[in-house]
C-alpha cells in the first residue's frame, strides 16, 4: 500500500513541474524565487529562436537567466531540473504523511 502512495508522489512530482513549465511560466518563476533558487528578477521568460540538440531551428518560449554581470544564458532545462528537485521530495513527504494519516484513521 505504501508503494502506491509513494508512486503517486513520484508521479505528481514529475507532472506538476511539467505543467508549471508549459502552462504557467509566471508561477514557475515565482516558485523558484520563493525557494531562493534564483534572485528576484534574474529569471525571465520570452519567445526566442534557438537551435535544438539535433540541429533544428526552433522558435519558442525559453527561460533566460541574467546574472550580476549582465550576461544571459538559456535556462529552460535547469529550471525544469530544479523544479523536479523541489517537487519530488515535497510530494514524497506529502504522500508519506497521507499514507500514515490514512492508516491511522481508516485501518
Amino acid at each position: 500500500m505504501i508503494v502506491i502512495f509513494l508512486s503517486a508522489g513520484i508521479f505528481l512530482g514529475f507532472i506538476i513541474p511539467t505543467l508549471f513549465i508549459s502552462a504557467m511560466p509566471g508561477l514557475t518563476i515565482k516558485v523558484l524565487e520563493l525557494f531562493k533558487v534564483y534572485k528576484q528578477g534574474s529569471l525571465t521568460i520570452g519567445t526566442s529562436d534557438y537551435i535544438t540538440g539535433a540541429g533544428y531551428y526552433r522558435r519558442g518560449r525559453v527561460y533566460t537567466y541574467r546574472d550580476e554581470n549582465g550576461s544571459e544564458r538559456f535556462e529552460s532545462g535547469r529550471v525544469f531540473g530544479k523544479l523536479i528537485l523541489i517537487f519530488i521530495p515535497l510530494f514524497l513527504i506529502i504522500a508519506t504523511l497521507t499514507f500514515f494519516i490514512f492508516k491511522i484513521f481508516f485501518i
